[in-house]
């Protein structure tokens, strides 16, 4: 399934041994998983919601890991005191909502050392503001295949702010450069020539910019795909 291989990387991804909290956690199936197999000593798993809280208290007591997962009910890293934690897990939300969290108190984000974020939308949107606030991606991973695609990517606090191409924001810094994802970034580029061929259809102004957009994306795509043969 999927979800066991998203949950399977996000374990590769985390700094092992080290306390993590799991920002919107839902089931808290990802702090089930790492505690089960002692990827971490303890995990404060979270959620917004009446209800997604109530199923994470239920699965976290079926499991008898209520010494070792404390369930909060709580809005982003709000119910975490600065440091508290050394992983964060932001995952299953999108890019806009994940950044907003960070961006809401950078003070705490930043006391915190090491981060996994899959944003389920908005990729590109996450991916700058980590840059504008000079945040080291350190790694990232694609789980899925054919159209339907998850992207992690772990980040630190960093304090040397810079940019990245708009496929880079959009694709990734550290996916572009690996092998091992050649046919997500294929399936990138028979998009793009989609949306190219698209708006050749259509007619306005407005289609202008968005054609020099996306074959600038497409030339380095092919560029990037050429470079890794």
């Amino acid at each position: 399934m999927v979800q066991d291989k998203r949950l399977l990387a996000i374990s590769q991804m985390i700094i092992k041994g080290k306390s993590l909290a799991d920002i919107g956690t839902d089931h808290a199936y990802l702090p089930v998983y790492l505690i089960k197999n002692e990827l971490v000593p303890r995990v404060i798993a979270t959620d917004v919601a009446e209800g997604p809280y109530a199923r994470a208290v239920k699965e976290v007591a079926k499991w008898g890991f209520k010494d070792r997962i404390e369930v909060r009910k709580g809005d982003g890293l709000k119910v975490l005191q600065k440091g508290e934690v050394y992983n964060v897990v932001i995952a299953g939300m999108g890019g806009e909502t994940i950044a907003s969290i960070l961006e809401e108190d950078w003070a705490k984000a930043e006391s915190f050392g090491h981060f996994v974020l899959q944003p389920m939308s908005k990729p590109d949107v996450l991916r700058n503001v980590l840059a504008s606030r000079g945040w080291i991606i350190l790694d990232e991973k694609v789980v899925g295949e054919k159209d339907k695609f998850f992207v992690l990517l772990s980040s630190r606090p960093g304090d040397k702010p810079y940019s990245l191409s708009p496929l880079e924001a959009e694709l990734g810094p550290v996916i572009l450069k690996s092998k091992e994802y050649l046919p997500f970034l294929r399936y990138y580029l028979k998009k793009y020539q989609r949306i190219v061929a698209e708006l050749n259809k259509s007619q306005g102004e407005e289609k202008k910019d968005l054609l020099i957009k996306y074959r600038a994306k497409i030339k380095e795509l092919k560029e990037v795909l050429h470079g890794q043969g």
